[in-house]
């Protein structure tokens, strides 16, 4: 019972500290602060709907992190891009429904991997940058949605993106495990 009275007490003390920080309108600032995005959409039958997602701005400022929540819907205005392997958006867990695909990182499937080949189960899609580019249809301000298999590519991928000029890029905390695990849509490839 004490333990967790000083946890409450110390969650309490942080959160009243880091309303305290002064607040900075210079491009300068990497702090890390919680953005609740709102977009409104039409569905199927010209309704528009709207709905909500909470987006982490990233601790350098130039991508933006999701978190995923069962209504997570990806915005229309939105470019969906799976950046794993072909042969991981095949195995029985499918990929996420409406996305695409541009490879971050080359990988050797997992029931081929040997412990004595590790310098080739990964090397970087050379022509990552270029492949989203082309699927952007060349606009770099275009609002991209990165998901990979747990959201550690994704990250890597973001910052690289943002580092070669994109300026409106997300990716989903916990890849396409928290998209399971929320139960949000998959599709399959069919033989």
């Amino acid at each position: 019972m004490f333990f967790r009275f000083l946890l409450i007490l110390v969650v309490v003390i942080g959160l009243s500290f880091s309303g305290c920080r002064s607040s900075s309108s210079s491009s300068d600032d990497n702090r890390s602060s919680e953005v609740f995005q709102q977009y409104k959409d039409t569905n199927d039958t010209n309704e528009t709907i709207t709905y909500n997602y909470q987006s982490t701005k990233a601790e350098d400022g130039n991508y933006s992190e999701i978190t995923l929540t069962r209504a997570f819907q990806i915005p229309s205005d939105a470019l969906f891009i799976d950046v794993r392997n072909d042969w991981e958006r095949k195995l029985d867990d499918g990929y996420p429904a409406g996305s695409l695909n541009a490879v971050y990182e080359w990988r050797t499937p997992n029931a081929s991997r040997t412990a004595e080949d590790t310098t080739k189960q990964r090397s970087l899609n050379s022509n990552f940058v270029d492949d989203v580019l082309k699927l952007a249809n060349g606009d770099k301000s275009k609002h991209i949605i990165l998901i990979c298999h747990s959201g550690s590519r994704t990250k890597k991928a973001a910052k690289l993106l943002a580092e070669n000029g994109f300026t409106n890029v997300e990716h989903i905390i916990g890849g396409f495990n928290a998209w399971n695990a929320n139960d949000l849509p998959v599709e399959h490839f069919t033989n």
